[in-house]
């Protein structure tokens, strides 16, 4: 008995079959790591958050997307805007984490050292309700102002959720780098242009005048943007 048992463990230690061309196949593979750890971290910081702000607000994902996808702008405040407010701030930094991961990852791909680029869609967001504001102060535009401010918000809110698969998608597999930018940036275009379309509507509908639209929608938001490419691409 003690023979066998020598003899299975000589075998097992020395014999060490060649591989062959389907087993080679199968071999582990070293995952190709462009981006820092901590944009990992910051991808789970963010699924978190909104995991939590949908387990505390159930109904503010909801009211975001259906308010959004409507043509219908017209609201109820404890239906359109009280579920929003409440996890407003949540979603807001959800925005800014996936929004700032996804710049920096294409700054390190494309070797690019302006960091500050980081900042810009939270900025550009803050400067679009700025501006918003402004425009319904000056001309006291007071029929459908809460309407476009929830748009804006709701907009770039999105914005901010759509961006989590793709980092994901992006961190796990750097080859495809150059396809989730390109899909980021379509998803951008098409939310943008969404939400300007549905303004306008929004503001014809209202008995704006359409000269002051389009100078409000060329002059301070397509201008910007316009600068931006220009300035840094």
């Amino acid at each position: 008995m003690w023979n066998i048992q020598k003899i299975a463990i000589y075998f097992f230690y020395f014999y060490q079959p060649e591989k062959t061309e389907v087993a080679e196949r199968f071999d582990a593979l070293d995952r190709v790591q462009l981006f820092p750890s901590y944009c990992i971290y910051l991808l789970l910081l963010a699924i978190a958050i909104l995991a939590w702000v949908k387990y505390r607000f159930p109904q503010a994902i909801n009211v975001l997307f259906s308010f959004f996808l409507r043509l219908d702008m017209r609201t109820t405040y404890n239906e359109d805007v009280q579920p929003f407010l409440k996890s407003f701030w949540w979603l807001l930094l959800i925005y800014s984490i996936t929004s700032g991961a996804l710049v920096y990852c294409v700054l390190i791909y494309f070797e690019s050292n302006y960091y500050g680029l980081i900042l810009i869609p939270l900025f550009y967001y803050l400067f679009l309700v700025i501006v918003l504001r402004s425009f319904q102060y000056f001309l006291e535009i007071k029929k459908g102002g809460v309407q476009q401010v929830l748009l804006l918000q709701q907009t770039f809110l999105i914005l901010g959720i759509s961006f989590l698969p793709l980092l994901t998608v992006l961190l796990l597999n750097v080859n495809w780098a150059r396809e989730v930018f390109l899909i980021a940036l379509l998803v951008v275009t098409i939310l943008l242009t969404y939400r300007l379309v549905k303004g306008f509507r929004f503001g014809i509908q209202n008995n704006m005048p359409w000269y002051y639209l389009i100078l409000y929608f060329c002059t301070l938001e397509i201008w910007p943007l316009l600068v931006i490419y220009d300035y840094f691409l």
